[in-house]
C-alpha cells in the first residue's frame, strides 16, 4: 500500500510549484484511502494563474514513479475550466484505484495537448 513515500515525494502542503509561466500548483496533497476494499490513491490541489493575462489551462498529468525515477503509470485529469483569469484558482482531485506497489513518488505537470 502507498503511504508515507508518496506523501514525502510531494511538496510541503501549501507550497507553490511552478507548472509553467504564469501557472502554479498549490496545496498539493495525496493520501491512500480504502474504497470498497481497494487501496486508492487520491491526489488533489489547486492550479492558480499568477500572471497578468488570462491563460489556457491544459489537462493535468499525474505520474507515479519508482524510487529511481522510472515512470510506472500516468493519467490525465481534465480541469473544470479551460482558461484561468489573472488570479483565478481552480481545484482538482483525482483518484487511482490499486496503484502499483512499486510507485513511491508522485509528479504533476501540465499535459502538452488537450
Amino acid at each position: 500500500m502507498l503511504k508515507t513515500p508518496i506523501l514525502a515525494a510531494l511538496p510541503q502542503p501549501g507550497a507553490p510549484v511552478a507548472a509553467k509561466a504564469g501557472l502554479q500548483f498549490r496545496g498539493i496533497r495525496s493520501q491512500t484511502i480504502m474504497q470498497a476494499g481497494t487501496a486508492t490513491l487520491v491526489v488533489e490541489g489547486e492550479v492558480v494563474n499568477t500572471g497578468p493575462q488570462p491563460l489556457a489551462l491544459p489537462r493535468l498529468r499525474i505520474v507515479l514513479k519508482t524510487k529511481d525515477g522510472s515512470e510506472v503509470t500516468s493519467w490525465l485529469v481534465d480541469p473544470a475550466v479551460t482558461r484561468l483569469a489573472p488570479g483565478q484558482t481552480i481545484g482538482f482531485r483525482s483518484a487511482r484505484a490499486a496503484p502499483p506497489p512499486s510507485a513511491t513518488e508522485v509528479a504533476l505537470s501540465l499535459a502538452t495537448e488537450r
